[in-house]
């Protein structure tokens, strides 16, 4: 329209022309574009005008917003500040409530610290107290200490030295075991005393009473022979007249129950039970039965029982009775019992494991070095001691009395022919120095003269036999006169270890054997074979044995080495023997070098 009004505009003032010649065609045209360009903008107008409507309507929803969020403006605001406002009341009341219940803590504890100091001081205050009495009571002790220390040296100026348990705790743990706390040498004198005035009133009882005693001594002996069968009233009556007379008896356990049938349960009011670690517990039983009391002495680390009931058998028992496990027979010895009863003792701790050892004797008086030492290590820990004066003993018998040298292993290889741990070269070592005994007189025995105190221990029953046969067949080239008392130090001198426990000589030779590592390590299983073996040597023990197979076994490796028990080959120990038999007036036994020997 505004297009249309423009150009009528311009026709009307002449600067345009409606139709030039020529030209109808295109003005035809031409109208008909600006016909169709109007309506074209007559709808554009329309959709201009539909725009401008919703844009009116846009702007007033937007006014009506913008007044609304106007309006919540001031509400949120006003909430927000409220909200906050409340929050931080809240966090001045948690506040003071937490201000409130530290205080009232800090109040509490104010007023337990005030109690615990009342209850200080009154401790304070008693304390006081018992030290004040305790101080009074301490001068009062001090007064009787001084009185019993007057008193003792009183004592020791008339008697000699008393120890006391206190001095004796004191002592180093060698010296310790050897004081006898609360004693003196007047002391034992005095008890020496009184024993010999007891059997003299036994002796004035016995002649006041002759006749009766006589009658009553006969008797018993009928009694204890098994041909009277009193009453047990009249048995302990004989029994005690016997008592009078002989007050201690001895018996093996086999015949307890023969010579003691009389006996009731009780009747004894001692029961003294010796080498009770080879004691199988059952046989004591009877023994222990009629005994008031008793003293178990023994060594669980020396020769166990032997005993031939089957270890199967034996557990079946136990389980049938209801035994504990320590009780089964074959594992186990009077002595294990006892000690295990025993409140006061000790543990021995070996590679062994551990043993308990009731009322302990450590003190050890029967051998010399190095008996002692491998004794001490083999079995007991080194806890023995070895008692006092024991070197001082030896270096004075050493010239008083000498022996075969010192102490060493004899080293002869294990023979590769033969059977069994008997082994002919090593009897003949063995049988050597015996007769270098015999013919030097050395170590005489007093039972048996002209044979030595010396014994040939084993631990193979074949070993020991073989070495009778051998002696046998030597004894008539010793020069001794009297065969008997060769056959009775033949019996009494050479055996097994398990024979030998509890005897004793000055010299040992201990022949090995032992062809197998099997039998080998069987002997040296346990410390108690060897144990027993060595001990049994009071001044000289000669080890006769393949030293190289013997230190397999550990025990044997580590106790009897070297240091202890020097090597001499056979030849060495032959030529010395050699000369020792030739010079009989001279003693041996530095490896070459031979050394006066004094007459006795």
């Amino acid at each position: 329209m505004v297009y249309a009004a423009y150009m009528d505009h311009l026709f009307a003032n002449g600067s345009l022309v409606r139709e030039l010649p020529g030209q109808s065609d295109h003005a035809a045209r031409a109208k008909l574009a600006h016909e169709t360009a109007d309506a074209l903008a007559a709808k554009a107008y329309r959709a201009v005008g539909a725009a401008k409507e919703r844009i009116a309507s846009a702007r007033d929803i937007l006014s009506s917003v913008d007044a609304e969020l106007a309006r919540l403006k001031g509400g949120i605001t006003l909430s927000l500040l409220a909200r906050l406002g409340s929050a931080s009341a809240k966090r001045d009341a948690a506040r003071r409530a937490e201000l409130d219940l530290r205080r009232q803590a800090d109040a509490d504890r104010l007023q337990d610290a005030l109690r615990s100091l009342d209850g200080v001081r009154v401790a304070h205050d008693e304390a006081e107290q018992r030290a004040r009495m305790a101080k009074l009571e301490s001068e009062k002790a001090s007064g009787v200490v001084d009185q019993a220390r007057a008193a003792i040296a009183a004592i020791e100026a008339a008697h000699g030295r008393l120890c006391g348990l206190a001095e004796a705790i004191a002592l180093p743990y060698g010296r310790r075991h050897q004081e006898l706390p609360g004693s003196s040498d007047a002391l034992d004198r005095a008890r020496a005393v009184v024993f010999v005035k007891a059997l003299g009133v036994h002796q004035a009882l016995i002649s006041g009473a002759r006749s009766a005693m006589r009658r009553n001594l006969s008797l018993a002996l009928t009694m204890i022979s098994g041909r009277l069968s009193p009453s047990p009233a009249i048995a302990l009556d004989l029994w005690g007249t016997l008592a009078l007379i002989v007050p201690v008896l001895s018996s093996t356990f086999s015949s307890f129950k023969r010579c003691f049938k009389t006996v009731p349960a009780g009747g004894l009011d001692w029961l003294v039970v010796d080498e009770a670690g080879q004691a199988v517990l059952q046989h004591a039983v009877g023994a222990l039965m009629r005994a008031r009391r008793a003293l178990i002495v023994g060594d669980p680390l020396q020769i166990e029982p032997v005993i031939t009931l089957d270890r199967s058998v034996d557990e079946r028992l136990l389980r049938r009775w209801g035994a504990p496990p320590e009780y089964l027979s074959t594992g186990t010895s009077l002595q294990v019992i006892a000690d295990a009863l025993n409140p006061a003792g000790t543990w021995i701790t070996s590679n062994d494991g551990r043993v308990w050892i009731g009322s302990p004797l450590v003190v050890h008086r029967r051998c010399v070095e190095p008996m002692f030492s491998i004794s001490n290590d083999l079995a007991y820990a080194d806890a023995m001691v070895l008692g006092e004066g024991k070197l001082e003993e030896e270096a004075a018998l050493a010239v008083a009395s000498p022996l075969l040298g010192p102490s060493c292993w004899i080293h002869l290889p294990t023979e590769g022919i033969g059977e069994g741990p008997h082994m002919a070269t090593h009897a003949a070592m063995a049988a050597d120095i015996i007769r270098a005994f015999v013919t030097a007189d050395l170590a005489p025995r007093r039972d048996i003269p002209g044979m030595p105190d010396v014994h040939v221990i084993s631990p193979f029953r074949s070993a020991q036999r073989g070495l009778e046969d051998l002696l046998e067949q030597q004894f008539p080239d010793w020069g001794v006169r009297r065969k008997a008392a060769f056959e009775r130090w033949l019996a009494k001198s050479v055996g097994t270890v398990h024979t030998f426990q509890g005897k004793e000589a000055e010299a040992v030779v201990l022949l090995l054997g032992g062809r197998t590592q099997g039998a080998i390590n069987w002997a040296a299983e346990t410390p108690n074979v060897l144990n027993v073996a060595v001990t049994r040597a009071r001044r000289r023990l000669y080890v006769i044995g393949d030293r190289n197979a013997w230190a397999r076994a550990p025990r044997v490796a580590a106790c009897m080495g070297e240091n202890r028990l020097p090597t001499v080959s056979e030849a060495d120990m032959q030529a010395m023997l050699a000369a020792f038999t030739a010079q009989q007036d001279q003693s041996l036994f530095s490896p070459g070098v031979l050394r006066k020997r004094p007459r006795a």
